[in-house]
């Protein structure tokens, strides 16, 4: 039987179906076991929804089906624990300033405590400044999240 294909095309597209296996398995696990469970619970509904579509009938665009398979995912919590336990969790986020300096070599480093406080930081800034005229410096800042859930059950072994 005759090849469809010319031998360096088939061979361009196996390396290619290849290489985007690879990129799906470095992504897959380079997630947290949280990331990696919510996406499972969102493909495995979006596969269901997606099935009961109508044959023929226009897919509806992203925002419409992501809302529709969040709320199906949200209809079976049991289902789809690691969607679930999101409605469960907190979310809480702290900002903290610094005095960063200018460094040689165009960096910048922290040179200071940090504070919640930016009036505070701001004053440490004033008294670098007058002690060292020559030298740059400013104000930095980092937010710093924290999520609090609740860890569903893992499946017991059959």
């Amino acid at each position: 039987m005759a090849r469809l294909l010319p031998d360096d095309f088939a061979d361009y597209l196996i390396h290619r179906e290849a290489e985007r296996a690879n990129a799906t398995t470095t992504f897959l696990n380079s997630l947290t076991d949280r990331e990696r469970a919510l996406i499972s619970d969102i493909a495995v509904m979006g596969y269901v929804r997606g099935s009961m579509h109508p044959a023929g009938e226009p897919q509806p665009q992203r925002t419409p089906v992501l809302a529709e398979i969040v709320t199906s995912c949200f209809a079976f919590p049991d289902l789809y624990p690691a969607v679930a336990a999101v409605a469960e969790h907190t979310t809480s986020s702290t900002v903290e300033y610094f005095v960063e300096v200018q460094q040689p070599d165009m960096t910048w480093v922290q040179a200071s405590r940090t504070s919640t406080n930016q009036a505070f930081i701001g004053r440490q800034l004033a008294v670098k400044r007058a002690k060292r005229p020559d030298e740059e410096s400013r104000i930095g800042w980092r937010i710093t999240s924290s999520i609090v859930g609740v860890l569903a059950e893992p499946e017991a072994a059959p």
